[in-house]
């Protein structure tokens, strides 16, 4: 089992964010699952050192053979192998392998920025075109102006029914979370395990 993590680049050793992040991969890497991320500095680095405490797989997925790739990926996913793709190409690739994990976590941190807000909706856009059953998505954020964020991928208008649901619930159909913080509960969630 696999599960995709995406956030910011940005986010510093010292913030909440990443060290929430830290706590998810040691948990997945617990758990015998597969880490996978974008391979660099930030949400991914975190979740790739947390997993690689206990010693888990975390696989980076990477644009370029000479892309940067942190410290604690265990295998490296090369999208574009001889480097003649276009930039475009070769990132939908890239995307697209990160879409093909169990389940997905989203942080919508402080220094979350366009690309984070693209991945969420091309999870959400996958999920709600492609796959049945849906696999479990866990979105966490820290301020409440995201949740805009998560129905903008949706299509939600702010006047929806379904716009006051997620708000209320934290859920939407089931498959997709809310979470304000990291916790087993989260994990078991995404994992379909328990502790």
């Amino acid at each position: 089992m696999s599960v995709s993590v995406f956030g910011s680049g940005s986010c510093q050793p010292e913030s909440p964010e990443y060290r929430m992040a830290e706590q998810i991969g040691c948990w997945l890497a617990q758990r015998n699952i597969i880490v996978v991320t974008g391979a660099r500095t930030g949400v991914m680095e975190a979740v790739s050192k947390g997993a690689h405490q206990y010693q888990g797989a975390i696989h980076g997925v990477m644009r370029k053979p000479n892309s940067y790739c942190n410290d604690f990926v265990t295998h490296r996913i090369i999208c574009d192998p001889t480097s003649d793709m276009s930039y475009e190409l070769s990132l939908n690739i890239r995307t697209g392998k990160l879409l093909e994990s169990d389940g997905f976590v989203v942080f919508l941190g402080e220094t979350s920025g366009k690309g984070t807000h693209k991945e969420l909706c091309a999870v959400v856009e996958c999920e709600v075109d492609n796959w049945q059953p849906k696999r479990p998505c866990a979105v966490i954020f820290t301020n409440t102006w995201h949740t805009r964020e998560v129905a903008d991928c949706f299509g939600i208008n702010r006047q929806d029914e379904a716009y006051m649901q997620l708000i209320e619930t934290k859920s939407f159909e089931g498959w997709l979370r809310l979470f304000d913080t990291v916790s087993e509960e989260l994990i078991n969630f995404v994992t379909g395990q328990s502790g």
